[in-house]
């Protein structure tokens, strides 16, 4: 984990008020993504605040049987609304928001591969630019490949460095 400053303290009775009045539970990690603060626990009777130094989209996203376009399930959204689309080629999709990529400052966690009948099938990401990411579904030849998405996590995450 990253290091960030410290923003704030509470002491453990502070703590308490916080769990009875959200629904906490004490000592667990807690991202409250309206705010963009992160509830650690750091010892018995004060826990801090810390700032997470950066915003996600996560969503499961899927194949769409007939077009093989994407269809995104969102778990979170803190960035802003992507489109998922198709791209011409086999397995190839794109992300696209706009001005919303910095490079430097993007990165993209897929899930894993997976083994279908034939193959093993791998997914691969890159950033693009500063309005796209790419998705690819490749086989274990590395020639890109249709329908292979079924609730295959993506996380994108823009640092605000």
């Amino acid at each position: 984990m990253a290091t960030v400053p410290i923003v704030t303290e509470v002491t453990k009775a502070q703590l308490d008020a916080l769990v009875a009045a959200n629904g906490l539970n004490e000592g667990l990690q807690y991202r409250v993504t309206d705010k963009g603060w992160l509830l650690i626990a750091t010892g018995v009777s004060t826990y801090k605040f810390v700032s997470i130094p950066y915003k996600a989209y996560c969503a499961l996203l899927t194949n769409e049987n007939v077009t093989d376009n994407v269809i995104p399930v969102i778990l979170q959204n803190e960035i802003g609304e992507i489109v998922w689309s198709k791209q011409a080629g086999d397995g190839d999709y794109f992300g696209t928001l706009i001005d919303a990529f910095p490079m430097g400052k993007t990165a993209i966690i897929i899930g894993n591969q997976f083994r279908n009948d034939y193959n093993w099938i791998y997914m691969l990401s890159s950033w693009i630019n500063t309005s796209n990411v790419q998705l690819q579904t490749v086989n274990d030849q590395f020639i890109n490949v249709n329908g292979c998405l079924d609730n295959t996590y993506i996380e994108i995450r823009v640092y605000e460095f």
